[in-house]
């Protein structure tokens, strides 16, 4: 059975999820997802990115949506706030990912979906997002009615290094 959970700055052991959530990215990259990171990054390296949005979490910056099976992370979404004063209405939608053995069930679709409950509960009207043209990902955020507002060509390299382009999207909460 899937369960899913939100990580806030409430929760004691934050650190406990760094290492797992590496883990799903290290897969995710090395499945060809654009994730920020290229073939070559060690574990460590991602790692240490977890551990700084754990540390963002627990400051009050973000939440993080998962799902586990059998109390093995699944799939993880990040929710960061803006910290701009002007922009307190907003946050980003990062680093989507569900494990490859699990794509295709829903997992996503309900990540995301809770993601926009905690935005909406932490008072954010506004999310945003970008993610690599024509993936997976792209197919799934337009078929939950996220608005397309545009692509940059170039804009990001693929795990092997190849420059690919860039959709970025948006949702208004209500």
């Amino acid at each position: 059975m899937i369960d899913f959970h939100v990580l806030n700055s409430s929760h004691e052991e934050l650190e406990d999820f760094s290492l797992p959530f590496a883990k799903l990215l290290y897969e995710a990259v090395q499945s060809g997802a654009s994730m920020g990171y290229l073939l070559e990054t060690p574990l460590s390296e991602l790692e240490a990115f977890w551990s700084s949005i754990l540390s963002d979490v627990s400051h009050g910056n973000a939440k993080i949506v998962y799902a586990q099976e059998e109390r093995v992370p699944i799939g993880v979404v990040v929710l960061a706030f803006e910290k701009n004063p002007n922009a307190k209405h907003r946050a980003e939608v990062a680093k989507l990912i569900v494990a490859r053995e699990k794509q295709g069930l829903g997992v996503g679709k309900k990540l995301l979906s809770l993601l926009e409950m905690e935005a909406r509960m932490s008072e954010k009207s506004l999310l945003i997002l970008d993610t690599e043209t024509d993936s997976v990902a792209d197919s799934l955020y337009q078929s939950l009615q996220w608005t397309r507002l545009g692509e940059m060509p170039s804009h990001s390299a693929s795990p092997n290094g190849e420059l690919r382009p860039t959709t970025f999207y948006f949702k208004e909460l209500f």
